[in-house]
């Protein structure tokens, strides 16, 4: 594909995106944060057409240059972590103040299920446990899709999300920039060339995959073959932190132990 044409595509979704929102765009005003996103991007892809046709810059240097400043062109700066120390940052207010979708069944998923999951851990053809999960689930089931409902049909959704995304993005990259550049890369890196051949041949494996897709979408039979695997899974590692000494992990322990 060349940069035009990927130009012309990032215009496409952008069109796509302006016909979805319908009346949520026309009621916002030009000061938006979102309105002046949309604004934003079509200025920058209308920029890089020009200077794409002009033909004085590379296409290498053009694409990178162009996906930093889309990056770069959103009003949304994320989390204020590069302006207090990291325990002082907190969560911004579009992010604490966000309703997560699982407080529609914090009375289901609760110490109770917990109890159920661990009954079929225990013994994963419990018949009496698989009910009990499979009634609890299905009530999840329902309410989630309720409140998937009514927030697909909220006006000003759009914008919520994208600054929920966005911030939320920020927030884990800058966390997780910090822990890679302070911890790991400078202090792994024989282990970083390992962990990068070992990942080749996985690819390579899964270029012809003995198993395409996940072998079943029932709920609790998936409860069923996790529960049974979990004891393979434990001894792989055990095996992973008796040679891994520096390496800090943790199991998910059954309730009691």
């Amino acid at each position: 594909m060349s940069f035009l044409e990927e130009l012309a595509g990032v215009e496409a979704r952008l069109k796509a995106v302006e016909r979805d929102l319908g009346a949520d765009l026309e009621a916002g005003k030009p000061e938006d944060d979102f309105t002046k996103l949309l604004t934003n991007i079509k200025g920058l892809v209308a920029n890089y057409e020009v200077r794409a046709a002009e033909g004085n810059e590379t296409i290498e240097i053009m694409m990178d240059s162009f996906w930093q400043e889309f990056l770069a062109s959103t009003p949304f700066e994320g989390s204020e972590s590069k302006k207090k120390g990291h325990k002082e940052t907190s969560l911004p207010p579009v992010l604490k103040d966000f309703e997560l979708l699982g407080n529609c069944v914090v009375d289901l998923n609760g110490e109770e299920i917990r109890a159920v999951e661990a009954r079929i851990l225990e013994n994963p053809n419990d018949l009496a446990a698989q009910r009990e999960l499979l009634e609890r689930t299905t009530e999840m089931t329902k309410r989630y899709a309720n409140a998937i409902q009514e927030r697909i049909h909220k006006n000003g959704r759009t914008q919520v999300w994208a600054k929920v995304s966005r911030f939320g993005n920020n927030s884990f990259k800058e966390v997780y920039t910090v822990i890679w550049n302070n911890t790991i890369a400078s202090n792994e890196h024989e282990s970083i060339v390992q962990y990068a051949d070992m990942i080749e041949g996985l690819n390579s494996l899964i270029e012809c995959p003995s198993i395409t897709k996940q072998p079943t979408s029932d709920l609790v039979e998936l409860y069923k073959q996790a529960a049974q695997i979990k004891p393979v899974f434990d001894a792989l590692i055990h095996m992973v932190r008796k040679f891994s000494k520096r390496v800090a992990l943790s199991i998910c322990m059954r309730p009691g132990r």
